[in-house]
């Protein structure tokens, strides 16, 4: 099988640079507190979305990622018919906005949603739950040709050892992807950072990232002001985890990420011109 989906029509060269993904959130509650909500008619998410997509790719964005549903621990259950009227609107616009320039990825666990999204203009599907959760969803991936972002989600386990434990779920997902038809050069990986471990397993996950290297992925990782960063800083709230997030993304970049996730893209793309002269040479 040969994926329709090719990093490389984007520009993207794996192992030659790092790669910065920006994070569009059409959501009331985002955790990083960086959702639309502070315009409450949702008419009007749309067009904002599209503006953060062009002001994105003004400074410097390499992908899109856009979800409507806030990741936070005990966030509140989002309804098929919330979460659609409120992404698929942004997805229309982002993608008449950006007219193929950069790939947009659409972050969500719902197989209806994902395959609607696709079809409006997303290449990629950023799965939270590493296809562990609808049972469709690789399916929809594997027809669809699409990018899969799988990430190890392991909030409702204990871990012995937080790298063996990511290891293991990812196989577990990859396993899916391939029965599922998904081919190897769609795929790209996430340990899931903040989703579940302890901030000393988090900042583990860092250090040990490279060992993810095994599964022969790009590996995309998002610290971007997580609560573990808030949790290093006394309690300090999203909106002054700017260095934190910066210094993360720095560290992830060194450790082997390809790509990474972020709320401040500007800040980031600067970051990573340093990150990538001491990972890769000038």
């Amino acid at each position: 099988m040969t994926a329709d989906f090719q990093w490389s029509k984007f520009g993207v060269n794996w192992g030659s640079r790092s790669y910065v993904m920006g994070i569009i959130n059409v959501t009331p509650d985002s955790f990083s507190g960086d959702g639309l909500a502070k315009t409450p008619d949702e008419a009007m998410w749309p067009e904002l979305a599209a503006a953060q997509a062009q002001r994105f790719i003004a400074e410097g964005v390499d992908c899109l990622d856009i979800g409507a549903v806030s990741t936070r621990p005990k966030a509140p259950e989002v309804s098929y018919d919330t979460e659609r009227r409120r992404l698929i609107p942004a997805v229309k616009a982002v993608a008449a906005a950006v007219s193929k320039k950069i790939p947009i990825s659409i972050d969500t666990t719902d197989s209806r949603i994902a395959q609607e999204a696709i079809e409006c203009g997303a290449s990629i599907i950023n799965d939270i739950s590493g296809l562990q959760g609808d049972p469709a969803m690789a399916k929809v991936a594997a027809q669809a040709h699409c990018g899969v972002v799988i990430m190890a989600n392991l909030r409702k386990e204990r871990h012995a050892s937080v790298m063996n434990d990511v290891t293991r779920f990812l196989a577990k997902s990859l396993d899916i992807a391939y029965q599922a038809g998904i081919a190897q050069e769609q795929i790209s990986i996430d340990p899931g950072f903040g989703f579940g471990p302890l901030p000393s397993e988090n900042i583990t996950m860092i250090r040990m990232l490279e060992t993810l290297k095994v599964f022969g992925a790009p590996i995309i990782f998002g610290a971007s002001r997580k609560s573990t960063l808030s949790k290093l800083l006394a309690g300090a709230p999203p909106a002054d985890l700017l260095e934190a997030s910066l210094a993360a993304a720095v560290a992830a970049i060194l450790h082997g990420a390809d790509m990474v996730r972020v709320h401040d893209v500007a800040a980031t793309v600067k970051a990573r011109v340093i990150a990538d002269a001491i990972r890769f040479g000038l």
